[in-house]
């Protein structure tokens, strides 16, 4: 008797084993799923169904409901504290939406092709992803919401492999597409995914706009990938967490205070590291022994609080620049009367606001079709 339930424990822990790795199997390919994937099996991703997992196109989203409420300005008699009363790094009109306010976002994939950036499309889509899972495990009411994805030839036009270079090269050589190509998506931010695999000897991981200026001020905020190739998870040193770090600069996020090289939008937009264990959360400057969370008073790990109130609580920063962040293309060149997160498609017309860094004169029209000598819109 004991020899049989002996065996039919290591069975048992067999099977279990066996179905844990096809569950993880499973999540890996799910997490891989393109954007526009027809119903079926497809290479990379067997009997993995599209509708298998929350949609990311912008576009299907105006004809559900909204997934915020009507934001409201709520800084009128002081512009140098947001919506809680806190004080911003820069003055500006701050507004505040209910629900998970949609950010939406451009995408250029590199068309470089090498044998570890497999799927280049899906790899792009799965950073955006992870970012919105790390905002729900957070507690963060955004979402990203992808409105145009692209292949674009960097190697062609002698761009750098290294993200703060590359980011510098967009920034001086690119405005006036840049300005294009998030005017006719209707976007937000524009994600640049780089393909550095074999060419990234210095191991960086990627690069962001340290963002919450108001956006007459300052170009598109981009993040620019250069880890996800391969095994995003751990390729070249580079954890899974590179893109919602990255897009926490986006909303205004720094690194930890001793790093001195970013002042955040809020002061306690940071990370929290423990002086116990040397774990940190997501925003910390680099990617060792982090856990998958953006900082919060409200966050317990193994017992300790991972975050502070007045010091690290990201999660509290993020919720409080998600409606500006997400207002950006509005504020830019819309019309925040026609907002309410419902989405509206762009309809090319008249420009937005001149600025000493865009290229768009206001009052001059944009092509609809300006971008297409630049970045070719293909599917995968």
């Amino acid at each position: 008797m004991t020899i049989c339930q002996g065996w039919l424990i290591t069975l048992r822990n067999a099977l279990l084993a066996t179905a844990a790795l096809l569950a993880a199997a499973v999540a890996t390919a799910q997490s891989n799923v393109s954007l526009d994937s027809p119903r079926g099996n497809y290479q990379g991703a067997d009997n993995i169904h599209w509708y298998q997992q929350s949609s990311l196109i912008a576009e299907e989203y105006r004809s559900l409901p909204p997934l915020a409420g009507r934001e409201f300005l709520c800084n009128q008699d002081d512009s140098s504290v947001d919506c809680f009363g806190d004080r911003q790094k820069i003055p500006q009109d701050a507004y505040y939406a209910q629900g998970d306010v949609p950010v939406t976002v451009s995408v250029l994939v590199d068309s470089r092709q090498t044998p570890g950036f497999d799927f280049p499309f899906r790899r792009a889509i799965d950073a955006v992803r992870r970012t919105n899972d790390a905002f729900s495990r957070s507690g963060v009411n955004a979402r990203l919401l992808i409105s145009g994805i692209r292949y674009f030839d960097f190697s062609a036009r002698g761009y750098s492999f290294n993200p703060s270079t590359l980011y510098d090269q967009l920034y001086e050589r690119e405005s006036t597409f840049i300005n294009n190509l998030a005017y006719n998506d209707g976007a937000d931010v524009l994600l640049v995914v780089r393909n550095a695999e074999g060419r990234n000897p210095d191991g960086s991981c990627g690069v962001a706009t340290l963002g919450m200026a108001p956006p007459a001020d300052y170009l598109v905020p981009m993040a620019i990938l250069v880890a996800e190739h391969g095994n995003p998870r751990f390729q070249d040193g580079c954890s899974e967490l590179v893109a919602p770090h990255e897009f926490g600069h986006v909303f205004g996020l720094g690194h930890e205070r001793s790093a001195g090289d970013t002042e955040p939008h809020l002061l306690f937009g940071r990370p929290y590291v423990s002086p116990f264990s040397g774990r940190a959360t997501i925003m910390r400057s680099f990617s060792f022994n982090q856990v998958p969370f953006f900082s919060s008073p409200l966050l317990r790990v193994q017992r300790e609080s991972f975050g502070d109130p007045d010091t690290a609580n990201a999660t509290q920063a993020l919720n409080q620049a998600a409606t500006n962040t997400a207002l950006y293309w509005e504020i830019r060149w819309g019309d925040l009367r026609e907002s309410a997160f419902s989405l509206p498609a762009p309809t090319p017309g008249e420009g937005g606001e001149t600025s000493t860094q865009t290229a768009i004169p206001g009052g001059l029209r944009i092509p609809p079709k300006a971008i297409e000598n630049w970045a070719a819109t293909a599917s995968e």
